[in-house]
């Protein structure tokens, strides 16, 4: 993974939050890092928390090595800025940064420095759909991709060829989007091998993209409620990530608090 230090890319702060951290970015400061960290030809990870992150974090110790090795992590999630400013850190909701918000306004960027997107992820059927809208919508965009469902195992096989098809490809984003926590596994196991200047983790992002999974309206974000849409429109998939995780992490919160009153 990296070895070098948050100072030798930027000087953007970090902060923790429940055995976390976090830079309090906003579009325009993920804008700017980018076309500085890729002008000087550095690698780096740009991670993102949300709620769903946190929860993962406490269950998953490899994850946490993941977020732990991030060069960069964003606030995908309005709950983290609310819990942000009960610590009274300095984290607005300016700094909530989702990919469905994200990805678009910074579009324009990777078509005007001509930077070259791979995307790896989702069904295969889904993710030509999305490449297929996104060249459509953005004929200047140089983008390809794979699917997500193939052989993972480090050192395998098939791994090793999606990591050579990958580096052929030059790419100056990698977006890796096969859901928590495989995305980040699959990063924090193959990163040094990838020739790309920035790693990211999306989840999801080319199903929302190419239709498959309704988007939630635009302005849900501010106010904390996409979560809301998408537990409406995928209740079987999604009850346990928005509702049992956040009970228990509320429970883990209320013990750590109450152990060290006592």
């Amino acid at each position: 993974m990296s070895t070098h230090t948050l100072d030798e890319y930027s000087t953007y702060p970090k902060y923790h939050l429940f055995d976390i951290w976090l830079n309090a970015l906003t579009l325009l400061d993920i804008q700017n890092l980018l076309q500085d960290n890729i002008g000087r030809g550095r690698k780096f990870i740009l991670a993102n928390q949300n709620l769903h992150s946190l929860y993962i974090c406490t269950q998953t110790p490899k994850v946490r090595e993941f977020f732990a090795a991030a060069d960069y992590t964003h606030i995908d999630g309005t709950s983290l800025v609310f819990l942000g400013k009960l610590k009274g850190l300095p984290i607005r909701l300016e700094h909530r940064c989702g990919y469905m918000d994200l990805f678009p306004a910074l579009l324009p960027t990777f078509i005007e420095n001509g930077w070259r997107v791979f995307y790896l992820g989702s069904r295969a059927e889904v993710l030509e759909e999305g490449l297929k809208r996104l060249r459509t919508r953005y004929p200047g965009l140089t983008i390809e991709g794979h699917h997500g469902f193939f052989d993972k195992t480090r050192g395998g096989s098939e791994n090793s060829r999606i990591i050579e098809q990958i580096n052929a490809f030059r790419p100056n984003i990698l977006f890796v989007g096969m859901g928590m926590p495989l995305q980040e596994l699959w990063i924090l196991d193959n990163y040094a091998n990838l020739d790309a200047n920035v790693v990211l983790h999306c989840g999801g992002m080319i199903d929302y993209l190419a239709g498959a999974i309704p988007t939630p309206p635009r302005w849900l974000g501010p106010l904390g409620l996409e979560w809301a849409f998408r537990l409406v429109t995928e209740p079987r998939r999604l009850w346990w990530r928005y509702v049992a995780e956040p009970l228990q992490l509320l429970i883990m919160l209320l013990k750590r608090k109450l152990s060290k009153s006592r």
